[in-house]
């Protein structure tokens, strides 16, 4: 199992635990928290000066109101013409 490797035992219990019980909320949440976005973070955090645009989330609730955010950032990328460009998606958790 790859994730031995980066979590601790209890947490690798705990996920396994709702993964057999169908809690994938919970589980989605838990890997999201403690796997995913700490590895985004610093996949981000290596890569910040390339970064030309920030688009910043209270929550994924209004997927309509994040996609307009997200082509508003587009086009202000588009207008000034970056040769590499970045944008970077953030949700702020609570």
């Amino acid at each position: 199992n790859r994730l031995a490797k980066m979590h601790p035992a209890g947490r690798l219990a705990e996920w396994t635990a709702q993964a057999r019980q169908g809690e994938w909320r919970a589980l989605s949440e838990g890997l999201m928290r403690f796997h995913y976005d700490p590895r985004y973070e610093k996949h981000r955090a290596r890569y910040e000066d390339r970064e030309i645009a920030r688009v910043t989330l209270s929550s994924l609730d209004d997927l309509d109101d994040a996609a307009q955010q997200v082509e508003t950032a587009l086009a202000g990328i588009t207008a000034t013409k970056h040769a590499s460009p970045s944008v970077a998606l953030l949700r702020q958790t609570q």
